[in-house]
């Protein structure tokens, strides 16, 4: 109690100088002391250890790898066909030194307005924003040691995300709306895909295709995430079937900038085959042998895979972008047109947001037309209960004179004891359809015959 009040004491004494020096030294020959502590007991330690230091290149891998390939590879892109148009219209600008903003605000306006692909075609609107989001990402790489850089939200790039508005909607326009997205495969296509000889898992290459599209179906994966796929991700489950671990994805990189809240990664089932059938399992159990080679695919055979077998199985591609992601796409609608709701689908294709699992769904035809029914004025529907109600009446006074009917032959009739032949007008026809009764009494054999 002592050693506080005192301390106290000469906290509280702020213009005493010589006292607060004293509570620094005390406070760091403490921190010393038990530096020193920490350093006798590595000291005792009677396994010396030795390390290498990474040479430069190492480090810059590690640096550089903290960013996803795609991010990296697109930003690239865009920024030397920033570079080039710069070049080849204004050669004394150096971009790489150029640090003013309202100069490179004019060079983005003009470059957004001519910017064309590479084949004199117009981009879609969302693939021209895509880059501008690149070019801010290298520029604010360029600025951060000198002032905070953002195309998106700074004053001086107002005539900037004036003149991309302006020229997205004229895009639009020009493409119909389109955006540079993938088509998905119909349900008739993938039966045909799977029974064509070439996608037999008799093959090396047929099987192959096969596990690819069975992964591609039940994982909704996105189209260049398979090439990270290995082996082991594969599960056995109890009841036969699979469980595929997905250990890092696009929105669960993981790692320092994106831990996750639980040490649980995403995990997609792969059911069990039907009883006396050759499914899913039993082509991802045939690959897993050592039958077939062992080494990793490459990139780029993957890459292609879904337009190698289109093209291999006869699907009709024209006009449509039939790319890996389109088995993912093609996943997220069905999963909608049976019913499922947001949730659900978002859990098998990882999306972190109902807007990002919008851009791969639309309303099915059925679902259009139940909205379009319930936009229908109220009149309509109080006619088409009218005619219900008429209709139901109807049926009930003619149900209730044949019950009528019969209970007076049952009275006056005796069992029959032989073939009878009882004919029905066609206009009952759709009576017994929407299964309106007819009573028969004591019959034992009888015939109906529907005429006109």
């Amino acid at each position: 109690m002592f050693s506080f009040k005192k301390a106290s004491e000469l906290l509280n004494s702020s213009n005493d100088t010589i006292t607060i020096n004293e509570l620094k030294g005390r406070l760091t020959h403490l921190e010393n002391n038990q530096l020193s502590e920490i350093h006798k007991s590595l000291s005792k330690s009677s396994n010396k250890e030795t390390f290498d230091r990474p040479c430069i290149e190492t480090l810059q891998k590690y640096v550089s790898s903290a960013k996803p390939k795609n991010t990296n590879k697109n930003t690239r892109l865009w920024v030397s066909r920033f570079e080039s148009f710069v070049n080849d219209t204004q050669s004394n600008i150096d971009l790489m030194t150029l640090y003013d903003k309202k100069a490179i605000a004019m060079l983005l306006c003009e470059f957004i307005i001519v910017i064309q692909t590479k084949d004199k075609k117009e981009y879609k609107a969302n693939s021209l924003y895509n880059g501008i989001c690149a070019i801010n990402r290298f520029y604010q790489e360029i600025f951060k040691d000198r002032e905070p850089f953002n195309i998106h939200e700074d004053f001086e790039f107002r005539i900037v995300r004036d003149t991309l508005h302006t020229r997205m909607i004229e895009l639009e326009e020009i493409n119909n709306g389109e955006y540079n997205g993938a088509d998905p495969l119909t349900d008739e296509e993938m039966v045909k895909i799977f029974e064509h000889p070439d996608i037999s898992s008799n093959s090396p290459d047929g099987l192959l295709r096969r596990v690819f599209l069975w992964v591609g179906c039940c994982t909704a994966r996105r189209g260049g995430s398979y090439h990270s796929i290995m082996a082991s991700h594969f599960k056995k489950r109890d009841d036969g079937g699979y469980n595929i671990v997905t250990i890092h994805d696009k929105t669960h990189q993981g790692g320092y900038y994106h831990q996750t809240n639980s040490n649980q990664q995403p995990v997609h089932i792969i059911p069990p085959d039907e009883p006396g059938t050759y499914g899913a399992c039993h082509d991802i159990r045939k690959y897993l042998k050592n039958w077939y080679s062992t080494f990793h695919l490459g990139r780029d055979k993957l890459s292609g895979m879904l337009k190698e077998i289109c093209n291999i199985t006869g699907i009709d591609c024209t006009n449509r972008r039939i790319v890996n992601h389109s088995l993912r796409k093609r996943t997220a609608q069905k999963l909608n047109d049976e019913g499922l709701d947001s949730q659900a689908i978002m859990n098998v294709t990882l999306h972190r947001s109902i807007a990002g699992l919008n851009a791969y769904r639309t309303q099915n035809e059925k679902q259009k037309l139940d909205i379009a029914k319930l936009t229908l004025p109220g009149i309509s529907k109080d006619i088409l209960m009218q005619e219900n109600l008429e209709k139901s009446a109807e049926d009930l006074n003619t149900e209730q004179r044949i019950e009528n009917l019969s209970s007076q032959e049952e009275i006056k009739t005796e069992p029959f004891t032989e073939i009878q032949n009882i004919t029905i007008p066609l206009k009952r026809k759709d009576d017994l359809i929407d299964n309106f009764r007819l009573k028969f009494v004591k019959c034992s054999n009888f015939t109906i015959n529907i005429t006109k």
